[in-house]
């Protein structure tokens, strides 16, 4: 099961995501828009974080519906971004591409922002 093995790994991964999500977020969203981004990518993993289903952890905090559909549906640009990242760090070429090409973002985009990414980790959880 996914549930139990909460390791800091996974606190990174989520750093990562959300952070990805927001600069991608940003070449075409408002900053709001992008704040609300890096939300989803952090709290797409707080099944695992949590050990509890998403569906059950997102009835404890109060999230707008955007951020919601995003989570429980990959519903909407933040769920498109939260299909970005999830298929960026599985290697899954054909979700990536077509999650990129939906969001008409390149490539090249991405993993600048994915570099970037990892840099900005870095420094928030040494």
């Amino acid at each position: 099961s996914k549930y139990g093995n909460t390791s800091p790994a996974v606190g990174h991964t989520a750093v990562i995501r959300g952070r990805l999500m927001e600069l991608l977020a940003l070449e075409f969203m408002t900053e709001d828009e992008a704040e609300q981004a890096f939300v989803v990518g952090i709290f797409s993993l707080l099944d695992v974080m949590l050990s509890i289903p998403l569906q059950d952890a997102l009835q404890l905090i109060n999230v707008p519906t955007a951020i919601r559909q995003a989570l429980l549906a990959h519903e909407g640009p933040f769920g498109q971004l939260l299909r970005l990242a999830e298929a960026r760090e599985s290697s899954d070429d054909e979700v990536f591409n077509h999650a990129t090409a939906a969001l008409g973002l390149t490539s090249q985009q991405v993993n600048w922002a994915h570099l970037q990414a990892l840099a900005w980790c870095d420094q928030v959880t040494k």
